[in-house]
């Protein structure tokens, strides 16, 4: 599962995805080992059901470590997904990502 939008902002990853049964979304940051940010994208099994139309998951915010400055590749649930830019002070540089595919930049 993919999601049709992420954004960094406020220092945290956040995952939309546009068309679903009003599930979920769960995200984790698994490690931060420079200069690659590992993080698991999932649905939360409790949420969600059956439907007929497309309905907006609940976005997931993933809280991110403060990362050493430059460009990191984040891995998402096992594939390289985007590139962030951490600044000199260790904070991601805002910016949002629509429609994009794995392994795009």
């Amino acid at each position: 599962m993919w999601p049709t939008r992420v954004c960094a902002a406020n220092h945290a990853l956040v995952f939309e995805n546009s068309c679903g049964c009003g599930e979920v979304l769960q995200c984790e940051v698994r490690s931060a080992i420079a200069p690659t940010l590992e993080v698991v994208l999932r649905k939360d099994p409790s949420s969600g059901g059956m439907c007929t139309d497309c309905t907006a998951m609940v976005p997931a915010r993933c809280a991110l470590p403060t990362l050493r400055a430059g460009v990191w590749t984040v891995r998402l649930t096992g594939s390289d997904a985007f590139e962030l830019v951490a600044n000199a002070a260790g904070l991601v540089v805002d910016r949002c990502w629509e429609e994009w595919m794995p392994g795009a930049r």
